[in-house]
């Protein structure tokens, strides 16, 4: 048995409001409620939702979190099947500008459980 989801395809809306887009949206932020947490913001959910729309086309991204709190990766990463062999991304860094220089935690998707804390993150790297 197979099941098949509808997913719109962002490449081809246009800017502001889309009607699909927030349906598929609201219907993801109920199905999966076990990225909620009492910490986690829905407005996390609803972007790690819109950011998966638009990584299911590109899976080999680069994504960048600018957030210094700690618990900030955990609904992207879970959204985005960072455990997952079908995993949406190729490199996800979470990072803060702290005297001018990007600092933060990087996860690739070789290497999952490897993540390099509080080390400067290159601009060639981004």
């Amino acid at each position: 048995m197979c099941r098949v989801v509808w997913r719109p395809d962002i490449t081809f809306m246009e800017a502001g409001s889309s009607h699909g887009l927030t349906k598929y949206i609201d219907w993801f932020a109920q199905k999966f409620p076990r990225e909620k947490s009492p910490l986690v913001p829905e407005i996390w959910i609803r972007v790690a939702v819109a950011l998966d729309l638009r990584l299911h086309k590109t899976p080999n991204a680069r994504v960048l979190l600018l957030s210094e709190r700690d618990d900030a990766r955990r609904p992207f990463l879970g959204v985005l099947r960072a455990m997952s062999p079908l995993r949406r991304f190729d490199i996800f860094t979470q990072a803060t500008f702290t005297n001018g220089n990007l600092w933060g935690i990087e996860n690739s998707s070789v290497e999952l459980k490897t993540e390099i804390t509080n080390q400067s993150i290159l601009q060639d790297q981004i």
